[in-house]
């Protein structure tokens, strides 16, 4: 549970980088971006998703209710398909789902993956 900053690179061009909210109801939240290199340009998204997650055994399982990605710029906006197809369209029903092996966790890291991505999460420090 708590707050965790999270990112992975997905095919080599694509960066994500998230903001987590485990709650102790199983209730997740999330702001994410992505910065997709194109070559002379980089294309720019932003996405917020809730949804539930749940821990079994050493399986983290991601349940994220339906959400799109907003592009930063005009340029981005060409782009989005992209990145929606190898993000949201290997969903179920519209639902995008996660399944994670939990490969390393400490109380200040945590590192998730399955058999092509490898998350690398820091807990972000309490401010008082």
């Amino acid at each position: 549970m708590g707050q965790w900053t999270c990112s992975f690179t997905m095919q080599g061009d694509k960066v994500y980088k998230e903001q987590w909210t485990l709650k102790d109801n199983n209730a997740f939240s999330l702001q994410g971006r992505v910065e997709y290199f194109l070559g002379e340009k980089n294309a720019h998204f932003l996405y917020d998703a809730t949804g539930e997650w749940e821990l079994i055994n050493e399986t983290i399982k991601l349940v994220y209710n339906p959400f799109e990605f907003q592009s930063k710029d005009s340029f981005s906006q060409d782009y989005i398909s992209d990145i929606e197809t190898v993000y949201i369209t290997p969903a179920w029903n519209g639902t995008r789902r996660f399944q994670y092996d939990v490969e390393a966790l400490s109380a200040s890291r945590m590192q998730i993956g399955d058999d092509y991505d490898s998350w690398q999460c820091k807990r972000n420090k309490r401010v008082n």
